[in-house]
Parts: structure tokens; sequence; C-alpha cells
């Protein structure tokens, strides 16, 4: 009440609706807080044991129909990732992780000749290659695959988007962004 009295939004970030998330209860915070963001990334992160896609085409799916299923839609906003991983797997089977914006994620794929090629199931350019006995492995975000998740928040109509985060995209991003939201 004392943010609606001030003029002032207020908002809750959530991760992604899952059992082990239940006790956020989203449905609540739909009635009491002007807006509900549901940060759609972070499906394979910095501790996983398997390499992964930050935010696959089926997992943002998922984020917005089970935010969905309890929050009404004009409070909700879908969070992407402007961001991906270089997974580092070693001989020895230990997996590991950095982070990189959208530029130097490209720079480091062209710098080691790797080739992404469009995977239709993550919803994303892949591309590995091999250095010193360690397998590389990226599940890339850049224009397309923001369109592809673009897409499916669009048509979910809700009431916007929010990225993690500001800076780490390409230029090129707000053109894609921009045809879908205004």
């Amino acid at each position: 009440m004392k943010c609606r009295n001030n003029g002032i939004v207020l908002s809750v970030d959530n991760y992604v609706p899952m059992p082990y998330t239940a006790y956020y209860d989203r449905e609540e915070q739909g009635k009491i807080v002007d807006y509900v963001i549901t940060m759609a990334y972070d499906e394979y992160h910095a501790g996983s044991e398997v390499a992964g896609p930050v935010a696959s085409i089926g997992f943002v799916k998922d984020a917005v129909n089970n935010t969905l299923a309890e929050v009404p839609k004009e409070k909700t906003i879908i969070a992407i990732p402007f961001y991906t991983r270089l997974w580092k797997e070693t001989a020895d089977g230990e997996v590991s992780s950095e982070s990189f914006s959208m530029t130097p994620a490209e720079n480091i794929l062209k710098e080691n000749e790797a080739e992404p090629k469009w995977d239709e199931e993550y919803g994303s350019y892949y591309a590995e290659y091999e250095k010193d006995g360690t397998v590389y492995r990226m599940w890339q975000e850049e224009d397309k695959s923001i369109e592809e998740k673009l897409k499916v928040i669009y048509d979910a109509d809700v009431a916007g988007i929010a990225a993690w985060k500001l800076g780490l995209e390409k230029e090129s991003t707000w053109n894609v962004i921009t045809r879908y939201f205004e």
C-alpha cells in the first residue's frame, strides 16, 4: 500500500516455477505486487553438473506457461538472458563454465574456428571445439535465439519483458526487441 500511495511500482523477481520454488507463492505475489518477474534463464547454471543452454526455448515456454497458471498476464513480466556460458569438459569428466556477454561469446567461437549451427530443439546456435584435451561447448544467446524467446513471450500477451542484464547485449538485439515490444 505504501508504494501505491507514493506512486511507486513494486515488482518482485522469481526463479522459474518449479516444485522447489513453490514456496514463493506466486499466486499471492500476483495479488500484492504490480508485476511478477520470472527469470527465464539459468536453466543450466554455473554449478550445473552437465553442460547445457542458459535458456532453451522449452525452458522459456514452461516458464511462461507455469507463471501464467499462477499470475495474471497483465502482471507477468518474463526476463530473458543477454549472456551465455562457455562450458569446459575435461578428459576426467570435470564440468565447469564461465559466463560471457554476447559479443565476447561470439568472438570466442570465431577465435577457435567453431562454427555454430542452429539447434531447433534448444532454440539457439550450438558450437563446440576441442583445445588442449578439453571440450568447449556453447549454446549461444544472440539475436535469433532472443527472437525465438520473444515470440513465445509476445504470443502469451504478458505485461512485458526484462533481461539480465543491460550492457551484455549486442546493439542489434534492440532491433529484435522493438519488433515485439515497444
